[in-house]
């Protein structure tokens, strides 16, 4: 069952509350047993990925040519926009060698410590793609490689295309890493 993003915000709450106060875990427990089983059992994959945002903005703002770094709402209105769009998590403002600002939106994805591949859903690269478009602003991809404590970031085109999914390798992120 596909997650609404409706689903999203209770846990994005939860990383939030988590992030700014000591939660003891009976409290915690508390506010899981508020929410459907659905999401709670999909709560972890939910913090890793909210963790590696967070990672990505203490990284990359800290980086001289990061002019701006601005985090886009997950919610997004009307629902039935996300069968056409997906907003990306980040607009960056970017300073180029010519000293231009550029914008470039970022969607920030996290490869767990055991895996050396991400993937992503067509459907859902094709909506954050449509997005970019639309806006005429470039779009990459920032993927943290937890087996290695590295950054990449790369543009869609560079995986590798299955039937209903994107596969990037590390070693293929590497090679084509466009920071």
């Amino acid at each position: 069952m596909r997650l609404d993003v409706s689903d999203i915000e209770p846990i994005r709450l939860l990383h939030e509350f988590d992030k700014h106060f000591r939660c003891p875990d009976n409290v915690r427990e508390l506010l899981l047993s508020q929410v459907s089983d659905h999401i709670r059992q999909n709560v972890a994959r939910f913090e890793r990925g909210f963790a590696a945002e967070d990672l990505f903005d203490s990284v990359f703002s800290s980086l001289p040519w990061c002019i701006l770094l601005h985090n886009l709402d997950e919610r997004q209105l009307p629902d039935e926009s996300k069968a056409q769009y997906q907003v990306p998590d980040s607009l960056c403002l970017i300073e180029t060698s010519s000293k231009k600002h550029c914008p470039l939106l970022v969607d920030v994805k996290g490869v767990a410590e055991a895996k050396r591949t991400l993937t992503i859903q067509k459907r859902q690269n094709q909506a954050v793609q449509q997005y970019a478009t639309s806006l005429g602003i470039p779009f990459v991809y920032a993927v943290y490689w937890g087996q290695f404590g590295a950054w990449t970031i790369n543009t869609s085109d560079v995986f590798d295309e299955k039937a209903t999914e994107l596969k990037l390798s590390v070693e293929s992120a590497l090679v084509a890493d466009c920071s």
